[in-house]
């Protein structure tokens, strides 16, 4: 029983001819004959008799014409549930920490836009867990921070920042056009946790340069860096656009030497594993949205993608 059929009847039964109604609904006589003889087959009973004046509805129709408004309501809602349903398919991506802080509102609200059917859910956590979540098949797809391991992920370039040395602006190195990690020897280092791949890229870093920091203090986040720097108590390594977007009174951020100490992010997934139509369309959403806003999101002097 479907809401075209009901809302066929309805109309026969109102104006007692299948010629009237159809001119009402917009249909032809022979649609609209087809409408009902599929609902009285749906009902085991006929619904209409014949006559030269026209069409008379039966006993049944009667009892059934005495529902009707309740079934169209009832019909329509159960669509319009159905349709919710189909457009509230949930996707849920893995993200490092940071990536929304520099792409912004405007790229969640642009996969809106291309894919009102499909609910976007951003789970932002370290690069463990963003690890732990694509291990247990839990998301499918993510942002992780590199180097990637390539005999696990499937990976693609999505963004790349420098890393900046934020001192405090009487700091001997605030004056340096550029800071290197040996400059860090002795001193005491402010960064992300051990959970983060930064962590381990710096910690690698600092040991190439022979540098030996006094103390190294991991932080959950990077305003924690800030005010340990602003108290004089720290310098810390971040990124350009971390520094930018806390600027902090008193704080200056000196880019690291080297374009390659860099802060690299890929868009991942397990490799061998085939992405979901909702996942894949992500994937491509988000490549072809970083390059197409390249300039407005990399246009720092120190900016290196």
């Amino acid at each position: 029983m479907d809401l075209k059929s009901l809302r066929a009847f309805k109309k026969v039964y109102e104006t007692g001819s299948i010629s009237r109604a159809a001119d009402v609904l917009y249909i032809t006589q022979p649609g609209l004959s087809k409408a009902i003889g599929r609902l009285e087959a749906e009902c085991g009973h006929q619904l209409f008799e014949r006559t030269p004046k026209g069409v008379v509805p039966t006993v049944y129709a009667r009892a059934l014409y005495s529902q009707v408004d309740q079934l169209l309501t009832l019909m329509t809602e159960i669509e319009a549930d159905a349709l919710n349903m189909e457009r509230s398919r949930k996707l849920t991506v893995a993200s490092t920490i940071g990536v929304l802080l520099y792409v912004g509102m405007a790229f969640a609200s642009g996969f809106e836009e291309a894919f009102p059917e499909i609910e976007l859910f951003v789970e932002e956590g370290s690069d463990k867990r963003v690890e732990e979540w694509l291990s247990s098949g839990s998301v499918e797809i993510g942002f992780l921070a590199g180097p990637v391991d390539r005999a696990r992920y499937d990976a693609w370039p999505f963004s790349r920042h420098r890393h900046v040395l934020d001192v405090s602006e009487d700091d001997p190195l605030a004056d340096r056009e550029f800071v290197e990690h040996r400059d860090l020897d002795g001193r005491v280092v402010a960064l992300l946790s051990r959970d983060y791949r930064p962590y381990e890229n710096n910690v690698r870093w600092l040991a190439e340069a022979g540098s030996v920091p006094r103390q190294l203090i991991e932080v959950v986040e990077g305003f924690t860096g800030s005010q340990l720097v602003a108290s004089g108590k720290a310098v810390s390594i971040t990124t350009d656009y971390s520094s930018q977007m806390r600027a902090a009174q008193g704080v200056v951020a000196v880019p690291f030497k080297n374009p390659e100490h860099s802060y690299d992010v890929y868009l991942v997934k397990r490799r061998g594993v085939l992405l979901s139509s909702d996942a894949e369309a992500f994937r491509v959403f988000a490549l072809d949205w970083i390059a197409a806003h390249h300039e407005e999101l990399f246009s720092s002097p120190t900016a290196v993608f």
